[in-house]
């Protein structure tokens, strides 16, 4: 045995990481200060969903989802103009995405359908709460509060899935 073929024994061998697919989803909000958001989950989704720290809790099945609140940001009617396909964002939605202070980023590992179902329920009682509008982080596309109510859990996946088919090429 060689010493080139000694040190290759000896290498460690690589595990290949599978990436868990998180999905995050972009819901600016009416709310006017960051107490105003616990509350209004609270309330408009009586023993469904809270939320303390950095967690909204799903008190029927215990899923734990991230959601960071963040101030506004000038740029972010600009990231809603700019969103693709059918669900373009109307100048009067444009205009509530301006005057929002605040904005929710709601992320969850979505490894099955029964997962992507979960994180869209816990986006409608973000909407239902306040939120304006969706945008799903992981693409270029964004709701209305209306469609968003109308979306199935198989587009949603569809949307989901093409995007990840682009990040793979």
């Amino acid at each position: 045995m060689n010493i080139k073929t000694m040190f290759h024994f000896f290498k460690k061998k690589k595990k290949p990481i599978l990436e868990t697919p998180i999905t995050t989803f972009c819901i600016p909000g009416i709310w006017k200060e960051r107490n105003e958001i616990v509350t209004a989950i609270a309330e408009n989704n009586l023993n469904e969903y809270i939320f303390a720290g950095f967690v909204l809790l799903n008190l029927k099945n215990n899923n734990a989802f991230t959601l960071e609140i963040c101030e506004f940001d000038s740029n972010l009617k600009e990231l809603f103009k700019r969103v693709e396909g059918n669900n373009r964002i109307s100048d009067a939605i444009l205009c509530e995405i301006e005057n929002t202070n605040f904005v929710a980023y709601l992320s969850f590992e979505t490894k099955t359908e029964e997962d992507i179902k979960e994180i869209a329920l816990a986006a409608n009682a973000i909407l239902k709460s306040g939120g304006v509008v969706v945008k799903i982080e992981n693409t270029n596309i964004a709701f209305t509060k209306e469609d968003w109510f109308e979306l199935s859990t198989e587009k949603l996946r569809a949307f989901l899935f093409e995007e990840n088919l682009k990040d793979t090429n």
